[in-house]
């Protein structure tokens, strides 16, 4: 079971070998980091193509990143976000298998990426814990987390405050037998 913040699940699992609380520069392919078990990269300019090059080097490193915080970039705010882009971050965030927290909350999502993202994560073998609020996010979006929780059963934790869900979308929520399971979905 999950208890307090972010940065304490980082701690209670082993040292904070890396912490990034100002600027900085996109992550780049050659980014080294077996040992980085805490990446907390909010609020800066990383947008798409920048999340992508720092999954590519997270999946290709065998890292040990329990959680990543990519809250308030602009990564889908662009117009012209491309498929290409959006595909190899769907394929990329699965093979992140050490992660059990991932925040892309404020990231400009909408719906069709919102979707994709939880049905990637469905059989990911450690993550539960997800922040997807302050998007754009509604009925697509909902139905694809019932279907996610029902086979990610690690999956105990995930926010959605601040998106466009209504009436109807927390009806399919509350119906699905799996949100019993969770410690808390945040609306």
């Amino acid at each position: 079971m999950l208890t307090g913040t972010m940065e304490e699940q980082a701690r209670n699992s082993g040292p904070i070998l890396a912490h990034n609380t100002g600027t900085s520069p996109a992550p780049t392919k050659t980014l080294q980091c077996s040992a980085l078990q805490y990446l907390h990269l909010s609020r800066n300019n990383i947008r798409l193509s920048g999340a992508v090059a720092l999954l590519e080097a997270v999946a290709s490193n065998n890292s040990g990143l329990r959680a990543l915080d990519l809250s308030g970039n602009p990564v889908f705010n662009d117009k012209n976000v491309g498929d290409t882009d959006v595909q190899a971050l769907l394929t990329l965030l699965p093979q992140c298998r050490r992660l059990i927290f991932l925040s892309l909350n404020s990231t400009g999502m909408a719906d069709e990426i919102g979707a994709g993202i939880l049905l990637s994560l469905g059989h990911h073998p450690q993550l539960s814990w997800i922040d997807i609020g302050q998007n754009q996010l509604s009925g697509q979006t909902i139905a694809a987390l019932t279907n996610t929780m029902e086979v990610n059963t690690n999956l105990k934790r995930i926010a959605l405050h601040c998106n466009q869900i209504n009436d109807p979308d927390i009806k399919c929520l509350i119906a699905s037998p799996a949100v019993m399971d969770m410690d808390g979905v945040w609306l």
